[in-house]
């Protein structure tokens, strides 16, 4: 988790449709979802390869888990610092996930403090 404030708006429009403001304080959660979903694809392709499965639902059943988790546990760590800073957890609508990064992603990999 990280826990940053908004310094310069480059884009007000969207910085306003996010509801963010200069002076801000926003909350960053990594969940971890990203590693349990890469799990489950390479459960699945180690079984049927890199082509159609037998049972597509089951996967994208596996698929759809993985991502409600992932955002309730995202829920659950956000309140947690929420009370910690003595403030009242509330409903957010703006859960963004990240892009892959890395080779053959369309995004370079991280680099230096806290990449990945």
């Amino acid at each position: 988790m990280e826990l940053a404030r908004v310094d310069t708006v480059l884009d007000p429009a969207h910085a306003s449709r996010l509801g963010l403001d200069r002076g801000d304080l926003v909350l960053i959660v990594h969940s971890g979802s990203r590693g349990l979903g890469e799990r489950i694809l390479r459960a699945h392709t180690e079984v049927h390869g890199a082509g159609p499965a037998p049972d597509p639902a089951a996967y994208l059943g596996r698929h759809d888990e993985a991502a409600r988790w992932g955002s309730l546990n995202r829920r659950v760590l956000a309140a947690r610092v929420a009370h910690a800073l003595g403030a009242e957890p509330r409903t957010d609508r703006r859960q963004v996930p990240q892009p892959r990064r890395g080779p053959g992603r369309g995004l370079p990999a991280p680099q230096g403090r806290g990449a990945g």
